[in-house]
């Protein structure tokens, strides 16, 4: 684990203007190819259960890892006779479900690197607010990114990335006795694209540049239409390094 004190922009992008925790996995050994994985499970007691795994493999050119996790809490439910109907439904502990993949590839290039990922994660709850009124709760979310790198000479590199989410809300309100069901669901979609120019033409000047747009939507049955947002924006900053001992710098 590196911490790297002050502006280090140029090599970690533009949001590390105060610092940065930089986190460096073992690196596998030239030629050799290595796979592993693991699996666990636990019960916390007879209505929950708790599973997890990983298998990855990592080459001289190719690395690829697969994670996931499954939390089920089945809750405990029992039918109960009430005053106003004869039985209704009673979560005495709610349901819960939540879980999640994960997918990760990155290639080693002669004069860069390319990665690219993939994620789903489901989560669902149920339970009571009264006696008479349930809510259950339903979201999903999906998630693909691409990313990029190329050294360009000795002194320039490109880099950049490109992602895409999509989350979705399904909340659904029940009261028994007056047979009452509000159904909302909601739609939050994101696509972002980021492109990157590093320079350092000499041992003091460390210049960065780059490209970000950002364009999301929003719909749901809390609103009519669909709204929409754009952003776009620019970046440069030149990183100063005064004397020879790299502890004081001017980032413009």
């Amino acid at each position: 684990i590196e911490i790297v004190k002050g502006a280090s922009s140029a090599l970690y992008g533009s949001d590390a203007m105060g610092g940065v925790v930089n986190i460096i996995t073992k690196k596998n050994k030239t030629g050799k190819k290595k796979l592993t994985g693991d699996l666990s499970e636990e019960f916390y007691s007879s209505i929950r259960s708790y599973t997890s795994g990983k298998l990855a493999y990592s080459g001289e050119k190719f690395s690829g890892s697969l994670t996931g996790s499954f939390d089920w809490d089945r809750g405990l439910s029992e039918r109960r006779n009430t005053v106003l109907l004869d039985d209704v439904t009673i979560y005495k502990v709610p349901t819960r479900r939540l879980g999640f993949v994960r997918a990760n590839a990155d290639w080693k290039l002669t004069s860069g690197k390319i990665g690219t990922y993939a994620l789903f994660s489901d989560s669902l709850q149920k339970s009571n607010t009264t006696d008479y009124e349930t809510m259950e709760y339903h979201t999903d979310r999906y998630e693909l990114g691409v990313m990029g790198e190329k050294n360009i000479g000795d002194t320039w590199v490109l880099s950049g990335f490109a992602s895409g989410k999509l989350y979705t809300l399904d909340s659904d309100f029940k009261n028994v006795t007056t047979n009452n069901i509000r159904d909302t669901d909601a739609k939050f979609a994101d696509g972002e694209t980021e492109i990157r120019a590093s320079w350092d033409p000499n041992l003091t000047n460390s210049v960065l540049m780059g490209f970000n747009g950002n364009f999301q939507t929003i719909n749901g049955d809390s609103f009519s239409g669909t709204k929409k947002q754009l952003l776009l924006s620019s970046f440069a900053q030149d990183t100063l390094t005064i004397g020879s001992s790299g502890k004081l710098l001017i980032v413009p």
